[in-house]
């Protein structure tokens, strides 16, 4: 296990018209001879005092005390100029150690200096031209510099970043934007340290190797050592390179979009759920840490459009690592003479083949052995805990279903390059797939796409080949701008354009990582929008294409042939890797068409938000999938829920009103927005919480908008009779009864009309006897019988009569259940004068007798 340690479009180089030589000796231009003139100066603009917000960063700080910084100059002389000499292709075999930057089928062109014109000689190669590297560099007006940090992940949108060269962030930033990211997203990103860099392992300061890991619910996923287990990967990587500044702040902007993205984007949310994007913002920390010291020089030449034009003995110039062993300084040219391996020429396919040299002070120097350095190291064994390792070499084609896709930033020439680099003669075993893969990347930018030696030339020791090759995993490289467009030192202000240039080729790198073998042979989806109807189906419609590959006059003879779409299918699904029912559509075939696919609502797509779509052509393949919003379901009833299905009188209960789809699906918990009534009038109704204070059948009903929906909830009496729970919710308290009775003279018998004392209820009790008294008792029960005497008619009796049923219970109870307690000694001294009445009634009977 490598896991690391987890922290909370043209023709390039227009030859223009050729300055004088270093020497001022004879140049050729094309194939005709001419003499040079003098050497002349051209005046050029200084750059202004940055506005960085921390200290310059000093060599010495670095602990590169070997590596002498020769003083810079607005005006540099000859000797202390950068050059560029265009080299015949018949020569560039002989040339390949130095630091060539482009080439075509004629000419190469190769970075140099004073010292050059030696080297040339030595090696038996006369320039065809010579130019100033400043007198290269375009003069394009671009517009004023977006303000300084931008931009920023909404989260982190009011935090500040040290900034050099008018925006571009330090190491410092960088390494404070990841962190920062990691902890204001903890949904998304994982900060994962996978290394140190050459100058940390030496204790000499250096930094952290820093990697992004940006996955939805990153903290729930596996181990990130489990090679093709997990999620689909893909890695995209800056700044190996230190003097091509453009890159980190793509990567930068790149991370950005994503973290914006999810959720308000579809295709980028469909993207974090269903890959890993690792982002590497600086491969090279230690020197690109040189170089933003170098370019925050306040007598640091600028053009006219902005764009820096350093010394050829300043840092900026830096291309490798700043591992320093062995190197002995034989110039203050920074080209012809630095520290460092060359990191794209140390990796272990081809190591110290073309382009390579085993000199230190070099700019393409090898190292020592492959994966030398530590920055090589680490990020190998990232690479293969990520992707896993499967041999492909020249003979064993990688499996389709293998996923992952590697893409590594450089500047500049405006390249798009697949393996393998080494040799453009090797055998690559996957090269449809990568070719394809390669044009799809190219089609939004139009760089000229190929391997390295078709395109550049041939080199060794890359990256790309070691991670196809070793890995099984398709890679790339980007040559991202020209010398128009500022070269090695573009303006901040350049910086929206390159991104708006190169964003949709990585963004196809990385939804093509799930199956990219296949599906970057497959057609591709441009557009796609989706509706849904009110029974639920969705409908979406867009255009498909299969003319969508780099178009550089310059790849004409390597770009794919463009086939026919002749299907589209869609899926209404919560995720990519959540899709399993699609609908499938012909298509009236052609190489790009408009289409219409309708997708029936189910049960099991309702609550989906998204909607994707992939296009086949003429090659049988499926493309990438491509995924646009749509609406759930719409709601089209109302169901409610109560806490309690058999509550008693006097209790409380919660409802709950959730909306249902068409299906049956609940698509939203309503109870907020709900509005509740009852037909029942004492109903108590606060919010979602319903109070019975009576007993019966009650029905609750709950309306959102136009719809409407009701239940029925039995209440029952309270258990202990003191809140009876009458269905008219009345239960008397009153146990008040009269006991008067009378009798004729002549009548006899008792007449005892009493309503029991310990009844509950309302009622009344009468009682007649042969004597004509009668009594009726008002405590609400069935009244007890009076016995008439023998001799009396029509024995007495007593009856209850109520407005409601009788209910048990004493007559304290009843009186409870009022909350009148005073009432008690009441009734109990109504009873007792109710007993004395029938008392009395019987001794003036007896008296009669």
């Amino acid at each position: 296990m490598r896991c690391g340690r987890l922290i909370a479009a043209s023709k390039v180089w227009p030859i223009r018209s050729f300055s004088a030589g270093p020497s001022g000796r004879t140049v050729r231009t094309g194939r005709r001879r001419r003499r040079t003139p003098p050497h002349t100066e051209r005046t050029s603009t200084v750059a202004p005092p940055s506005r960085r917000l921390g200290a310059v960063i000093t060599t010495a700080a670095l602990g590169l005390g070997t590596l002498a910084l020769a003083p810079t100059s607005a005006l540099a002389s000859p000797a202390d100029e950068a050059y560029l000499y265009t080299i015949d292709a018949a020569d560039a075999a002989a040339v390949d150690a130095l630091d060539v930057v482009s080439s075509d089928a004629e000419e190469v062109l190769v970075l140099g200096d004073a010292e050059t014109d030696d080297e040339l000689a030595r090696l038996g190669v006369e320039p065809l031209g010579t130019e100033r590297y400043a007198d290269s560099l375009g003069g394009t007006t671009v517009r004023a510099a977006a303000d300084a940090g931008y931009p920023l992940p909404d989260r982190i949108g009011a935090n500040e970043y040290e900034t050099f060269f008018g925006g571009y962030r330090t190491v410092a930033a960088q390494e404070q934007f990841a962190r920062d990211v990691a902890a204001a997203y903890p949904e998304l990103v994982q900060l994962v340290d996978y290394g140190d860099s050459w100058l940390k392992t030496q204790g000499r300061g250096g930094h952290d190797l820093l990697a992004l890991r940006i996955t939805a619910d990153v903290a729930g996923q596996p181990a990130y050592d489990d090679g093709q287990d997990g999620r689909p990967r893909f890695a995209l990587i800056a700044q190996s390179h230190p003097r091509e500044i453009i890159t980190s702040e793509l990567a930068w902007r790149y991370a950005s979009q994503l973290l914006d993205g999810y959720g308000a984007d579809a295709q980028t949310t469909a993207l974090l759920e269903g890959t890993e994007v690792w982002v590497v913002l600086q491969h090279n920390p230690d020197g690109a840490e040189l170089v933003e010291t170098a370019l925050d020089d306040p007598a640091l030449r600028l053009t006219a459009a902005g764009d820096a034009n350093p010394v050829s003995s300043s840092p900026a110039w830096q291309r490798k690592n700043v591992n320093d062993t062995g190197y002995v300084q034989t110039s203050t040219n920074w080209n012809s003479s630095h520290a460092g391996i060359d990191l794209n020429r140390n990796w272990a396919n081809g190591w110290g083949g073309a382009s390579t040299s085993a000199v230190p002070s070099a700019a393409t120097y090898k190292g020592t052995a492959p994966h030398s350095e530590p920055e090589v190291a680490a990020l190998s064994g990232l690479l293969t805990d990520l992707f896993g390792e499967y041999h492909v070499g020249e003979t064993t084609a990688a499996p389709d279903d293998r996923s992952g896709t590697y893409v590594n930033l450089h500047s500049y020439s405006n390249y798009v390059i697949y393996p393998y680099a080494y040799d453009s003669a090797a055998a690559v075993p996957n090269l449809d797939a990568l070719r394809a893969s390669g044009f799809r990347q190219s089609a939004g930018n139009g760089f000229d796409t190929g391997k390295a030696g078709e395109i550049l030339y041939d080199n060794s020791g890359n990256d790309i080949d070691w991670i196809y090759g070793e890995l099984g995993v398709p890679a790339f490289t980007y040559e991202i701008g020209t010398a128009g467009t500022g070269g090695f030192f573009p303006s901040y202000a350049r910086a929206d354009a390159f991104f708006e240039q190169v964003e949709p080729g990585i963004s196809f790198a990385a939804e093509a990582a799930y199956e990219p073998y296949t599906a970057s042979l497959g057609g591709v989806v441009t557009e796609a929008s989706a509706t849904r109807d009110e029974d639920g189906d969705v409908t979406v419609s867009g255009v498909a294409t299969d003319d969508s590959y780099g178009a550089n006059p310059a790849s004409a003879e390597r770009r794919p042939e463009v086939t026919t779409i002749t299907a589209v299918e869609a899926a209404v699904a919560p995720s990519r890797t959540a899709i399993e029912d699609t609908v499938e559509v012909a298509v009236d075939p052609a190489a790009t068409v408009d289409y219409t696919v309708t997708v029936p609502g189910t049960a099991e797509n309702a609550r989906a938000e998204s909607v994707f779509v992939r296009a086949k052509n003429g090659s049988g393949h499926w493309g990438p999938w491509l995924s646009a919003a749509t609406e759930t379901a719409p709601l089209s009833a109302l169901s409610l829920s109560v806490s309690d299905e058999a509550p008693r009188q006097g209790d409380t209960i919660e409802v709950t009103v959730s909306g249902t789809d068409a299906f049956g699906t609940v698509l939203a918990d309503l109870s907020e927005e709900a509005v509740l009534s009852s037909d029942v009038a004492s109903d108590v109704i606060e919010g979602t919480r319903v109070t019975f204070p009576t007993a019966s059948p009650h029905t609750i009903t709950a309306t959102v908008g136009e719809l409407s929906s009701s239940i029925v909830v039995e209440v029952t009496p309270a258990e202990d009779g003191g809140a009876s729970g009458l269905a008219d919710g009345s239960g008397s308290a009153e146990g008040s009864g009269s006991a008067e009775g009378s009798g004729s003279a002549d009548g006899s018998g008792t007449s005892a009309g009493s309503g029991s004392a310990d009844a509950s209820g309302s009622g009344t009790g009468t009682g007649t006897g042969t004597d004509g008294t009668s009594g009726s008792g008002a405590d609400g029960t069935a009244g007890s019988d009076a016995a008439g005497s023998s001799d009396g008619s029509g024995g007495s009796e007593a009856a209850g009569t109520g407005d409601g049923p009788a209910a048990a219970g004493d007559a304290r109870a009843s009186l409870a259940s009022t909350g009148t307690e005073l009432l008690v000694p009441l009734a109990g001294a109504i009873a007792l004068l109710a007993l004395a009445a029938v008392l009395l009634a019987r001794r003036r009977h007896g008296q009669r007798g």
